[in-house]
């Protein structure tokens, strides 16, 4: 999974930069229905996002999700090998318990990961390669006021 997830920083910064450079058309246009809530500097406002907005949020996450499914990647493999249970008779003692537990929840965190770049990858890819070349009708309040 390692190499899995090292690969894909640098494809998600590229993709980030084409939707930066994608010129004019509908990215700048507003999505519509789409409205998200921001924080800043504990001001919440509820705006609407752009496409290019909405891309550029997507494809940073993806990168930042990649980068934390590497990290944990390399450290559970530089930490299984202490991780090894004692040469004890007992196997049903609490060590052997938290074994198995860690077990399970690094393979919980890797496929979680693993399942969440997939899935949002799939979701910029339609996006990149659908929506952008899709008009987007104007807003209902500028629709109204052509007529």
């Amino acid at each position: 999974m390692a190499t899995f997830f090292v690969a894909l920083p640098g494809f998600f910064i590229a993709a980030l930069a084409a939707v930066v450079a994608f010129n004019g058309g509908d990215l700048d246009k507003k999505m519509p229905g789409v409205i998200a809530k921001i924080t800043v500097y504990g001001d919440t406002e509820n705006i609407n996002i752009t496409l290019r907005m909405f891309l550029s949020y997507l494809f940073g996450y993806l990168t930042i999700i990649s980068f934390m499914g590497f990290f944990i990647c390399i450290s559970g493999s530089l930490l299984s090998p202490n991780l090894s249970l004692p040469a004890y008779g007992n196997h049903n003692s609490y060590i052997s318990y938290a074994h198995e537990f860690l077990k399970v929840l690094f393979l919980f965190i890797i496929s979680f990961l693993g399942s969440n770049v997939i899935c949002c990858t799939s979701i910029g890819l339609y996006f990149l390669s659908e929506r952008v070349y899709q008009t987007i009708l104007p807003d209902s309040d500028e629709f109204d006021k052509d007529k």
